[in-house]
């Protein structure tokens, strides 16, 4: 043992620690969320390793100066304070390294070392709900976005943990799942799109990894349609928006792709599947951004084929008949061009004209002009739609030019009017079949469904048939003359013994004179001009 000699110089005391130590704290303390996040997920807690070798390099440098400054005894080899200042000025400067290491050069991404830190740390800032915070977590896992999901997928081959210690692979899969709260699917749509976009294509690579993400899909298609400042609602067109809207990656990568859309929806969590009650309020921004979502997902299943049961389109189908579900409050309002029930019928019909043109360019199958329960097509699915349409529609009894215009211009002239090809037959052809069936219903027994497809006929074509060289929608003219005769035959009876039905049949400007016992059509005034009337005899 000898005594210690104060060192003649000193490069790393206890004033110039504090110094540097208070200016990490401070850096640390006013760094940005994201790099806080990412010292978060590092491998070891660099907070509880930063706050005890802090303490312990501190009390070292003390108790050094103290010993050398009184010349206490120490061992011959640790005779030079300054080597000792040296060591621990290294180990300082090493947990240095390692804080700007894992905050800036190296981020921590996903795997059997991180999987807890990472799964600890998003865990907690999305049960917090921060904005910001969670648009930063979404930004920070996109490069581990990969690895969680081919993690997650290896875990339906293991059996459960038995010693309450998660693997990585169980890590991974609740990872997944967090993914679908809807605060955070909010969020990810609003302020970090790219994040949903990786996660799908990332699944779209291999469809069996994404079992744990199905609710994660179902949300996060739902909240694009539903938030209109989403980028979804920037790809509407090239002409709108330029390169995003013919790239169209949103649309592309969460509605475009037929199989993978197809095998959600098998499993009931469709990114197209939006509630009903959701759907009845859509305004039309949002029922135009669900249109084109559906039209997407349509023009990828027909260019796959189009002949195989689709559980998706089934869905689209569904999802709409709620949004054309209101039609009838439009029933007695004059003035009724800004209601979004009309909204939400236009853009209908709109999808039905739009598929018919997808189908008409892109389906290779045999569109049979024969009824088959066993065997529908897409053909029989827009008929059917188009019916349900149109019963929803024909609750508009009036006033006349409110049921005028919502009948014929925006129902019937947009799917049968000028532009017509071989599909808009065919849909027509098994529509045709669909209003025989009611009115043969009708026969049995009157019902407020036949009755309205009976008046809807009626009030397109008029009580009086054509001559069928000058008649547009000649292919319905054997249907009119159907409804023709049977309300000659049927509807005095009818009118006695069932009035309400009766008068169901009576929409838009077409009435019935008990005087005359005649269904009258009432054309609208010209200036100076009586009023022109087509009248059908029932006696």
């Amino acid at each position: 043992m000898i005594e210690a000699k104060p060192p003649e110089s000193s490069f790393f005391g206890f004033a110039e620690y504090l110094a540097s130590f208070a200016l990490l704290l401070l850096v640390l303390a006013s760094s940005d969320f994201r790099f806080r996040f990412r010292l978060a997920c590092a491998t070891a807690d660099l907070r509880a390793i930063g706050s005890w070798l802090a303490i312990s390099i501190g009390l070292a440098l003390l108790l050094i100066d103290v010993w050398y400054q009184n010349a206490l005894p120490i061992p011959r080899f640790i005779s030079n304070a300054n080597n000792l200042k040296a060591i621990l000025a290294f180990v300082f400067l090493f947990f240095v390294y390692r804080v700007l290491s894992n905050a800036f050069l190296r981020p921590p991404v996903f795997g059997p070392k991180t999987a807890a830190t990472i799964f600890d740390a998003a865990h907690q800032f999305i049960l917090e709900g921060d904005a910001e915070r969670v648009r930063i977590v979404a930004e920070e896992l996109n490069r581990s976005i990969p690895k969680v999901i081919d993690f997650a997928a290896k875990k339906v081959d293991l059996p459960k943990s038995t010693n309450g210690k998660l693997r990585t692979e169980e890590f991974a899969e609740n990872l997944l799942l967090l993914f679908a709260d809807l605060r955070f699917c909010r969020i990810v749509v609003d302020k970090a799109p790219l994040f949903a976009i990786i996660c799908i294509r990332e699944v779209q690579k291999n469809p069996r990894k994404g079992r744990p993400m199905l609710q994660f899909v179902r949300n996060i298609g739902s909240e694009f349609i539903i938030n209109k400042n989403s980028s979804f609602y920037q790809e509407i067109s090239g002409y709108d928006s330029g390169y995003l809207g013919y790239s169209r990656p949103v649309t592309n990568a969460v509605f475009g792709s037929y199989r993978f859309v197809e095998n959600c929806a098998e499993k009931g969590f469709s990114p197209l599947e939006v509630g009903f009650g959701e759907i009845s309020d859509f305004d039309a921004i949002r029922i135009n951004g669900f249109v084109r979502a559906s039209l997407a997902f349509v023009e990828a299943y027909l260019k796959e084929g189009g002949y195989v049961h689709s559980y998706a389109l089934n869905q689209i189908f569904l999802n709409l008949e709620g949004a054309v579900g209101g039609t009838y409050r439009l029933n007695g309002v004059e003035s009724f061009h800004k209601m979004p029930e009309l909204d939400r019928l236009q853009e209908s019909i709109s999808f039905i004209r739009k598929t018919i043109d997808l189908v008409d360019e892109h389906y290779s199958g045999p569109r049979k002009l024969h009824k088959s329960n066993q065997d529908e097509d897409i053909c029989d699915l827009i008929a059917k739609f188009l019916f349900t349409v149109i019963f929803h529609s024909s609750a508009v009894e009036g006033p006349p030019w409110t049921a005028w215009d919502v009948q014929h211009n925006t129902v019937w002239s947009m799917i049968f009017g000028l532009h017509q090809n071989r599909t808009t037959k065919v849909v027509g052809f098994k529509l045709r079949r669909l209003f025989l069936d009611e009115i043969r219903h009708m026969t049995e027994f009157a019902n407020y469904k036949g009755a309205r497809a009976i008046g809807f006929i009626l009030h397109i074509f008029g009580p009086v048939l054509r001559d069928k060289k000058f008649e547009r929608d000649r292919e319905f003219s054997g249907l009119h003359k159907i409804v023709i005769k049977w309300l000659q035959k049927n509807y005095l009876e009818m009118r006695r013994n069932s009035p309400k039905v009766a008068d169901a049949c009576l929409l838009g400007s077409i009435s019935f004179d008990e005087t005359s016992q005649a269904i009258v059509k009432t054309y609208m005034h010209n200036l100076g001009v009586r009023p022109r009337e087509e009248r059908l005899e029932l006696r």
